[in-house]
This record gives C-alpha cells, sequence and structure tokens, in this order.
C-alpha cells in the first residue's frame, strides 16, 4: 500500500515475533544512564557503542528504541529532559489546536503525525529518524504562525 512499515512488513511475511532484543536495549541505555547521569554522551551514542561492538544490544546495531533513554543518553538528564518535556508539551498542545481548528485539514495532519511518531518513538525509531516527528511540528508550527497573523489583523 505504500505505507512502510517494519510491523506491517512482519504480519504480512507471517514472521512476526516479539522484541526480545529490546530488553537488552532498555538495560544497557539504562546502566549507561547509570553510569554518569548528567554527563550529555552525545548524539548518536548508542548507535556508536553497538556498532564498534562494546554493547551489542541484543545483537542488533541500533538506536535506544525510546525517546527518553535515547534523549537522557545523548544530552543528559537534566537536557534530555528538557528536550523531552518540550517535544510532549508540542504533542499536546497540537491536541489542543486540533479541537480549535479541527476544520483545518493541515492541522489534522500535523495532528496525526505528531501522536503518531511520539506513541513510535517510545518503542522504537529515533528522534532524528522520526520523519513524521519533524514534519509534524514544522506544519504545526506554520498553521499556528498564521492563525496568529488572522488573529492580529
Amino acid at each position: 500500500m505504500g505505507i512502510e512499515s517494519r510491523t506491517l512488513d512482519k504480519l504480512v511475511l507471517g514472521s512476526f515475533t516479539t522484541s526480545l532484543a529490546r530488553n537488552a536495549i532498555y538495560e544497557n541505555a539504562l546502566n549507561i544512564i547509570k553510569i554518569n547521569p548528567l554527563i550529555p554522551k552525545g548524539i548518536g551514542y548508542m548507535t556508536t557503542l553497538s556498532l564498534t561492538g562494546i554493547y551489542t544490544f541484543g545483537g542488533v546495531n541500533t538506536n535506544a528504541h525510546n525517546i527518553v533513554l535515547e534523549l537522557l543518553i545523548e544530552y543528559g538528564v537534566v537536557i534530555g529532559s528538557i528536550i523531552f518535556l518540550v517535544v510532549l508539551n508540542k504533542v499536546i498542545r497540537s491536541i489542543k489546536f486540533e479541537i480549535m481548528y479541527s476544520d483545518n485539514s493541515i492541522v489534522s495532519l500535523s495532528f496525526c503525525l505528531l501522536l503518531q511518531s511520539i506513541i513510535q518513538l517510545f518503542f522504537s525509531s529515533s528522534l532524528y529518524e522520526s520523519n513524521e516527528l519533524w514534519i509534524g511540528l514544522v506544519l504545526l508550527s506554520l498553521t499556528k504562525y498564521q492563525a496568529l497573523n488572522k488573529l492580529s489583523k
């Protein structure tokens, strides 16, 4: 159907199994945070560790598979928490904006993209690879800008 989805592909091919590798990923991520929670490790840190073989994450070269863990590791607990709260705030505010402007298809699209992306980012993918998140944020910002311009005129 033109929708790229690992989950749908697995279901269609009949090869859908549990994702036990995530348990190892989450455990290693939490261990990394425990070592020194305040010091940022840098963008792509978990993927780099995985590719160099320091952590194999269940034999999978991967990202954190969780937006919170990814941000806490890469930016440290303080800055990572702030970034997460800003992103979450934008998603929550998109719900309010969707209610106010439910007749606007761009607002509805940005709401759907943001909602889908935040759910996916809790279980899979990476903040940097989530096209839906970034497109949703841009569309939401543009429509808010347009709405504010109309109100000020």
